[in-house]
């Protein structure tokens, strides 16, 4: 079964074969073809891998981004061949210096984080920073998120707040997160609830997990007009999502309201020790600490 991020990654390059003046789709596209039957199999002699690395390396030879992004992926990912990540580096910056979108996001990653290469979040910022003017979603992204840090580059709400923005109204559900959270606690401009609480609803629905936390905080705040009986009928909705780690989160915040509201609770489950005690079975810490203390353990 291919998993969603590969079926990303196929979409993903098809997408900027586009956009490649040097691309020669008698082999990029048989080639990504092939990839997709073998299920990106690590099985090094598979035809359709050789059959497929064969065409990339063409393709690459020939100056074509795509290929010379893809083959840095492929190594990187053990996708065919052993995994290397100096020559998975070493092909994407190749690819980056066409011009290559793709590439150069995957490189500033590489950066950030220390993969196949010495950690520089400088470098990781420049890269990142280059590509949001580009109007690159998920750079405008990691531009937000560094500049919301601090990491690579000074520390900047006002920044963080204008890129989260540009990736927000791209659809990036963790940039709506980053949004809303500078929107309700102030952070590089006016505080603005009802703007953040619709931010954090909707990255809450792309399967943003730190959005539930950030609602719940926003259902704190003096100024929130969200009556508790809404609050309870959001969340016992979010218990049905698909994110696993979103219902999760909205389980242990119905335990939280429920502690503040015990008889909003639907009948059916009035225990709040309940909310506690499923959360926890998926791992989430703070509901596995709020249970025992419920329990009557001491810390």
């Amino acid at each position: 079964m291919l998993s969603c991020y590969q079926a990303f990654i196929i979409l993903s390059y098809l997408a900027h074969l586009s956009s490649d003046s040097r691309v020669l789709l008698g082999s990029i596209r048989p080639a990504l073809t092939f990839f997709y039957r073998s299920r990106f199999t690590r099985n090094y002699s598979s035809r359709y891998i050789r059959r497929a690395l064969a065409m990339l390396h063409e393709a690459a030879e020939h100056g074509n981004g795509s290929a010379m992004s893809f083959l840095g992926l492929a190594y990187s990912e053990a996708w065919g061949v052993p995994q290397d990540m100096k020559k998975a580096i070493y092909w994407l910056q190749q690819a980056a210096d066409t011009g290559h979108q793709l590439a150069r996001y995957n490189l500033a990653v590489a950066y950030d984080n220390g993969l196949g290469v010495t950690r520089n979040r400088v470098q990781a910022w420049l890269l990142f920073r280059g590509l949001a003017t580009e109007g690159y979603r998920d750079a405008q992204f990691g531009a937000a998120h560094m500049l919301f840090y601090g990491e690579g580059v000074v520390q900047n709400y006002s920044q963080a707040r204008y890129w989260a923005r540009q990736a927000a109204r791209q659809g990036h559900p963790e940039a709506m997160q980053l949004l809303g959270t500078c929107l309700l606690r102030g952070l590089g401009g006016p505080i603005r609830l009802p703007a953040a609480q619709r931010w954090l609803k909707r990255a809450v629905a792309g399967g943003s997990c730190l959005a539930v936390k950030r609602l719940a905080e926003s259902w704190q705040h003096p100024a929130n007009t969200v009556r508790p009986e809404s609050i309870v009928c959001y969340l016992e909705r979010l218990l049905e999502a698909r994110s696993k780690t979103v219902a999760t989160q909205a389980l242990y915040t119905l335990g939280c309201v429920g502690l503040q509201f015990p008889h909003l609770l639907p009948a059916r489950r009035n225990n709040v020790t309940e909310y506690f005690r499923w959360a926890a079975r998926f791992k989430h810490v703070e509901a596995a600490l709020k249970f025992a203390q419920l329990q009557g353990e001491d810390f």
